[in-house]
């Protein structure tokens, strides 16, 4: 193969994904900017205007007679990048959401400020700004509107507008809408930079906002909903069946599924379906869920609509992500990535990771116009050396200080005798004059542990020889 090859293939591959989320907007229910008033499973909205973001709307039952509003929102930020005053810059949105009465009246006109990075090299290499808006409103129709405005460049702004019949959940049974979801995980204190609107019954849910899937290998659709208002008998227990089934635009039935005699432990529960989509073949779907308390012989039902999309071949080959993929590839991003993208990594669709690998290993590329990646060859180069020469590997001492600042200029040993308490290891750097990371194995099993720096912001105790040399 030819010298370079491998990167214009990388390079076609990036680009072909890249144009293909972008062409999700465009798929021919994007004239859906206005919803109709019983639409409950109308596709997510696309804007109109010069600023091009995504929404969606979710109901849940909410306290007393009133219902919960989820408006969910997304920013393509690399979209919008050409339209900020410079390069490496900020992105200020003001986004407005107004809730008007069926007479007109303005109900609620709230305005919030966003600032988004717009660096890829230096801020933010996930493409899509996500967010949530909640309100509590009763049973009724309403206009929705929701606007974004570029707060720099006042003449770029988009609109969604929605007519919405807000549904009644407070005594009927019911289900509630459809949620689309990327990511999942389990809700904790150390998921506190995810906003808490994405949280539902202890679960930091991530959503689809486009409801776009691949229809590759292994790959599923995952769904949210809540069942409300089950009827116990006198022993205290309630059962139902929950049946789902996918048609295409035609009609045709496509898959389906059901399962019954599953037990309520409360009046209103939570579930999850997972179905496999990978033999789907592109297009619209529409799946419906349908729920039975078996005791009062009622049922209730939802649909709602997705979107399937074959990638190129060439991506799903590219980047396998099994289990043991997806550690090796968070760990060879381990001292270029920021805690956060490891973060955003984690909470990722197995197809959404390789988007977002391609994207992050693009973005340090220091010359694009040359055939190779180098800062990418370089990195991974260390790497290698370092799992292959340093017990621990990548996640050792020595392992993050070659990774971050390469092979040392020099290199003193103290081997542990009689006179040392334990074996030292000291690298010298010429890093804006020399610096030196001192090295030591404490309990002499080989692993050396970073005791000491001249280097600004690394870890420093000038006192180490008192403690490890006698």
């Amino acid at each position: 193969m030819k010298k370079g090859s491998n990167k214009h293939l990388y390079r076609i591959i990036s680009f072909l994904l890249m144009m293909v989320a972008i062409n999700f907007a465009y798929t021919k229910d994007k004239g859906l900017s206005r919803s109709s008033q019983n639409d409950y499973g109308a596709f997510r909205f696309e804007s109109k205007g010069t600023l091009r973001f995504t929404s969606d709307i979710m109901q849940y039952q909410g306290k007393g007679k009133r219902t919960c509003i989820d408006i969910l929102y997304s920013v393509n930020l690399s979209e919008n990048w050409h339209k900020s005053q410079s390069i490496d810059s900020l992105l200020f949105l003001n986004i407005n959401c107004e809730i008007l009465d069926d007479k007109g009246v303005v109900l609620s006109d709230t305005t919030v400020r966003k600032k988004l990075a717009l660096s890829y090299k230096d801020s933010v290499k996930a493409s899509t700004y996500i967010d949530i808006i909640q309100y509590s409103l009763l049973p009724g129709k309403y206009e929705i509107k929701l606007t974004m405005q570029d707060s720099v460049n006042g003449d770029i702004d988009g609109i969604n507008e929605y007519f919405l019949t807000v549904r009644d959940f407070s005594e009927q049974f019911s289900i509630s809408d459809i949620y689309f979801i990327a990511g999942i995980q389990k809700a904790n204190n150390e998921a506190s930079d995810i906003k808490n609107g994405f949280e539902k019954n202890g679960y930091i849910l991530i959503p689809n906002i486009k409801r776009s899937y691949f229809n590759i290998k292994n790959n599923r659709l995952l769904i949210y909903y809540e069942i409300n208002n089950f009827k116990f008998d006198s022993e205290g227990n309630a059962y139902y069946h929950v049946y789902y089934s996918i048609t295409d635009m035609e009609e045709k039935e496509v898959k389906s599924g059901s399962k019954k005699w599953l037990i309520a432990s409360a009046p209103g529960i939570a579930r999850f379906e997972s179905v496999s989509i990978e033999d789907l073949s592109p297009g619209n779907y529409k799946i419906k869920i349908e729920a039975v308390d078996v005791k009062n012989n009622t049922s209730a039902s939802i649909t709602s609509y997705f979107f399937i999309s074959a990638p190129p071949q060439q991506y799903v080959s590219l980047l396998p992500m099994t289990e043991d993929d997806i550690k090796k590839y968070t760990k060879q991003m381990l001292y270029v990535a920021t805690n956060k993208e490891i973060e955003i990594f984690k909470q990722l669709d197995k197809e959404a990771k390789q988007y977002f690998l391609l994207d992050f290993w693009k973005s340090k590329d220091p010359d694009p116009i040359t055939d190779e990646n180098e800062f990418m060859r370089e990195h991974f180069k260390r790497v290698v050396y370092a799992d292959a020469n340093f017990k621990g590997g990548v996640e050792s001492d020595m392992g993050r200080i070659y990774i971050t600042y390469g092979p040392p200029q020099d290199i003193e040993r103290v081997y542990s005798n009689m006179r040392n308490f334990m074996s030292v290891i000291i690298w010298y750097y010429a890093l804006e004059g020399e610096v030196e990371f001192v090295f030591v194995d404490r309990i002499g099993d080989g692993t050396y542990s970073l005791v000491h720096s001249t280097k600004f912001g690394e870890y420093s105790d000038p006192g180490w020889r008192e403690k490890y040399v006698r």
